[in-house]
């Protein structure tokens, strides 16, 4: 069974348009702290770098999944399943 967990992680962010961007612009973006995200699924990978989490599980199928490096994770809470168990 794979575990169901809540990840609240913290993404880099790339900002400015295509082309020429206003460096004024940019600077004052870039003091913006970096958006912290929440992600809830299927936790189908655990290494040592990274988790990778599914939103949803089929026989043999399932969605996209969202890898995330475990250095951008500021908290995981296992919501069911063991957080023991080997992934």
């Amino acid at each position: 069974m794979n575990q169901i967990v809540k990840v609240n992680w913290t993404d880099a962010e790339e900002i400015g348009d295509v082309g020429w961007n206003s460096l004024d612009d940019m600077v004052q973006d870039a003091q913006r702290d970096c958006p912290v995200m929440t992600t809830v699924g299927f936790l189908i990978y655990s290494g040592k770098e990274h988790i990778a989490v599914a939103n949803s599980l089929g026989e043999g199928l399932c969605s996209t999944v969202d890898k995330i490096p475990k250095r951008f994770i500021n908290s995981l809470e296992y919501l069911e399943g063991d957080s023991n168990a080997a992934v």
